[in-house]
């Protein structure tokens, strides 16, 4: 079979595949934490379906909690997908053509509603209720290299530190939340860490803000997924929550991956 035209060319592993067979598409190499490996689970899935392709789900891997992961996200290999074949389009970490500029003509409603199903249609916890969940990401971003890597002027490399807005960013964001909504919107903030590292937040007297920090990550999914507005940080732990709501969501505009275009500017 030769080639067809939506397929990258490293990815194409079709040489034996016969004309009259659906192609079978897969994501394989991913092996960090949820977000990132669910993210990239369904861009392989809204690609296939664009295609009508046969997506094969991997099951995560090389994290401690890949084995729940793979549980909790609900997504499976297509009921006609042939075990016994080889997958003629195989990624390695993502199927970045579906999560690019054109990623409303992928991801569309009916893709999205077929995630969430899949995403409802397993276990879920008690979610945390609020008005307006925000998602700061912390954690591995902005920490000291464990590896002593070095930056070129000799200082300490810190991982995905383009990754990182501080406090006042998000002083900035609940200011323009607080002025379009209502003033007594409960806030739940989603991150890791010491309370004491989001100080300049905590010195505000918000009395209707509240942390949820570390704890269980599938809480802050899910929770997430629930709040009527939620606003995205630069991470794909996020951007899957984003994708799932049915609510208000706000982009950040230094994502990585690329918004629906229903997702909503934050002004500030």
């Amino acid at each position: 079979m030769k080639k067809p035209n939506f397929v990258d060319g490293e990815a194409w592993f079709g040489n034996n595949a016969k004309d009259t067979d659906k192609l079978i598409l897969i994501v394989s190499g991913k092996n960090d934490r949820f977000g990132s490996q669910y993210s990239a689970q369904i861009s392989a899935l809204a690609l296939a379906r664009f295609n009508n392709c046969i997506y094969r789900f991997t099951r995560f891997k090389g994290d401690k909690h890949s084995a729940i992961a793979s549980e909790f996200c609900g997504l499976k290999s297509d009921d006609d997908d042939d075990i016994s074949r080889e997958p003629e389009i195989r990624y390695q970490r993502h199927c970045d053509k579906a999560q690019g500029n054109d990623i409303d003509k992928y991801f569309t409603d009916t893709i999205i509603n077929e995630i969430r199903d899949l995403y409802f249609s397993t276990w879920k916890p008690d979610y945390i209720d609020c008005d307006i969940a925000i998602h700061i990401r912390r954690g591995d971003v902005g920490c000291i290299d464990n590896w002593g890597k070095k930056n070129r002027d000799g200082t300490p490399y810190r991982h995905w530190l383009q990754r990182y807005d501080d406090n006042n960013f998000y002083i900035r964001v609940i200011n323009f939340l607080r002025n379009k909504y209502d003033k007594n919107y409960k806030i739940v903030i989603f991150s890791q860490g010491k309370k004491s590292e989001f100080q300049e937040i905590i010195d505000l007297n918000d009395l209707n803000i509240n942390f949820h920090l570390d704890g269980d990550w599938r809480i802050a999914h899910y929770s997430l997924v629930r709040a009527p507005i939620m606003v995205c940080s630069i991470s794909e732990f996020a951007w899957t929550a984003g994708l799932l709501s049915e609510g208000i969501v706000y982009r950040n505009e230094r994502m990585f991956r690329k918004p629906l275009r229903s997702w909503k500017k934050l002004e500030i």
